[in-house]
């Protein structure tokens, strides 16, 4: 199994139903202005697709839940 097919399935099995991104090349790494610099890295985007988060590492499902809600709240100020 390749890689992003290992990470594509211990989301499902974890019961994740957001997207996942995993980019050989890099690009999306790049894209990410160099904020997710290992892996597995986790970025929280806000209502414009801009960056309000980044966990490097391992994360769960509190501390993610934590992030989301703060991203929203800040955008509700």
């Amino acid at each position: 199994m390749v890689p992003h097919e290992k990470g594509r399935a211990q989301g499902e099995e974890w019961g994740f139903v957001w997207p996942s991104v995993y980019d050989k090349s890099g690009q999306s790494a790049i894209d990410m202005q160099g904020k997710m610099t290992t892996q597995p890295s986790t970025a929280v985007l806000d209502r414009q697709g801009r960056i309000a988060a980044v966990v490097l590492g391992a994360t769960t499902q509190s501390t993610l839940q934590g992030l989301i809600e703060d991203t929203l709240a800040e955008e509700g100020r």
